[in-house]
């Protein structure tokens, strides 16, 4: 009981952090600069804004706005970012044509749509804050999440969302404008909701809704097409488990997840399904060239901290730190998993959800391996690790869980508090460190 009591103190707390932080993240950041494709997410939302309202010149006007606000800020201060900056002179109509009907785009153009007469930066930032908030839920599903996975470890359940809020890479498009980033919400929340279902071994209406919150998944942006590989899985368990009295309802709900994924997204100019988009790539060759070495460390690096536009990396000294602690983490998942299949364990063998833990981690990495072989046949050379973002919660979850199964029992605690502490530290200094003398060439 007194565990449950502090709940609502702690999601107050770690979402304080969390909005502390974003915001240092959305007004330190220079516009334009602080994640993947930021610039052309603005652009749809303003768009889609300029859909709604009556300023006829809006959809004209507004993209030299955004040159002028370039100017304030000057690609040449971020040498490696240069070649990203968009050709403000001959407008493309990836700035000036609403190509992508995301469901993201519309939660942002809510707000956007009170500040269509404000100063351009003014609207960048309150969108961005707009993310902020998003990530704030992120962090109070994955809590619930670790509050079902470790039951009587109150430490081990605050460890998993701590893992993620000091994740830069993570924040630093979580706190940008980014379609992903409710996909990334969303994905949570349905593994949450999943997570319930099957540790209870039912079926009812969290199901229901998680499948509803697939769709909107589907709608909001293709990083999360691994949910429907998870699904697949899912309902067969559902199948197998329950029999055929909820055959029916389980095909149609099938059939209808499966229908959306090729409607929903449809967003590609030359009409291909989503499949067809990715199976343009697809080759021997390709596949091949997925799986080398350097396609794993982008992935890695990307998934840890890498700056601005996926470009600016850390010295090599502090991934391979991260490496050893992930190593470390993944070598004690598989004592952690030998020690629940033998059931060895008495609190291991309280963990019935780290089946649907596994599967979305599993899953989210096929999709990731997908992208990188369609990337790899096209010619681009760009981390796709924020593909892997609507699983970070899972994610972070089996390096927890990894961790707890190693350390000896009296002094878990103490060394949990130590990992937090080093990896707030290590957010603060790839901000002072790194972000700051990049983003400001004339910080001291």
């Amino acid at each position: 009981m007194k565990k449950q009591s502090l709940t609502p103190t702690l999601l107050l707390l770690l979402v304080s952090i969390t909005l502390i932080r974003g915001l240092i993240y959305a007004s330190v950041t220079p516009p334009w600069w602080q994640s993947h494709d930021e610039e052309f997410h603005f652009a749809q939302i303003r768009l889609l804004v300029g859909q709604w309202t009556t300023a006829s010149p809006l959809t004209q006007d507004w993209p030299q706005e955004m040159a002028a606000n370039f100017a304030a800020f000057p690609a040449s201060r971020w040498t490696s970012a240069s070649t990203h900056q968009p050709n403000l002179v001959n407008i493309s109509d990836r700035y000036a044509s609403f190509v992508r009907p995301s469901l993201s785009y519309y939660l942002y153009a809510w707000p956007g749509n009170f500040l269509i007469h404000q100063d351009i930066l003014l609207q960048l930032l309150t969108l961005r804050l707009v993310s902020v908030f998003i990530t704030g839920g992120v962090i109070i599903f994955a809590f619930l999440s670790a509050r079902q996975i470790f039951p009587e470890a109150l430490l081990t359940q605050i460890m998993v969302p701590w893992l993620v809020l000091f994740t830069p890479s993570f924040m630093i498009i979580n706190s940008a404008i980014n379609d992903g980033n409710l996909t990334v919400l969303l994905a949570t929340v349905i593994f949450y909701l999943l997570l319930l279902e099957t540790s209870q071994s039912r079926i009812g209406r969290r199901t229901g809704l998680a499948l509803v919150l697939t769709v909107l998944a589907f709608w909001s942006k293709s990083t999360a097409y691994f949910l429907i590989i998870g699904w697949g899985f899912l309902l067969l368990w559902y199948v197998w488990k329950f029999g055929p009295k909820y055959w029916l309802g389980i095909g149609v709900a099938g059939i209808a997840l499966f229908l959306s994924f090729f409607l929903l997204p449809e967003y590609h100019q030359n009409k291909l399904t989503s499949v067809g988009w990715y199976a343009t790539g697809l080759s021997l060759k390709t596949i091949e060239g997925a799986f080398l070495i350097e396609n794993f460390r982008d992935m890695f690096a990307g998934y840890w901290g890498i700056l601005g536009y996926f470009i600016y990396r850390l010295d090599q000294i502090w991934y391979t730190l991260l490496f050893l602690f992930s190593a470390v983490a993944a070598i004690g998942l598989l004592f952690h998993l030998w020690l629940w299949i033998k059931k060895k364990d008495p609190d291991i063998n309280k963990q019935k959800g780290l089946p649907i833990t596994l599967l979305f981690a599993g899953t989210a990495m096929v999709i990731w391996f997908g992208v990188a072989v369609f990337y790899h046949n096209k010619g681009f050379s760009v981390s796709l690790a924020r593909y892997l973002f609507p699983a970070i919660v899972p994610f972070s979850i089996l390096m927890i869980a990894g961790w707890q199964t190693l350390l000896p029992k009296n002094w878990r605690n103490i060394c949990f508090l130590f990992i937090a502490g080093a990896f707030f530290l290590f957010d603060t200094l790839v901000w002072l460190n790194y972000a700051l003398p990049w983003y400001y060439p004339f910080w001291p």
